[in-house]
């Protein structure tokens, strides 16, 4: 089917919501997923090695 120029492709496949399912797999709440994505993008060296250490938490 094309619409306005593009291309829609219909897929019998249940969508995939990767946050919420990486969250599972590695046993924390998708909201600490996001949270520790956060710091790994946007914190300082320093702040990062605080909550590898344990010193300051995400939470």
């Amino acid at each position: 089917m094309v619409e306005g120029g593009k291309t829609k492709v219909s897929s019998n496949e249940q969508p995939f919501h990767s946050r919420k399912e990486t969250a599972k797999e590695i046993g924390v709440s998708s909201t600490t997923f996001e949270r520790a994505k956060k710091v790994i993008e946007l914190a300082s060296p320093k702040l990062k090695e605080q909550v590898r250490s344990g010193q300051t938490s995400i939470n």
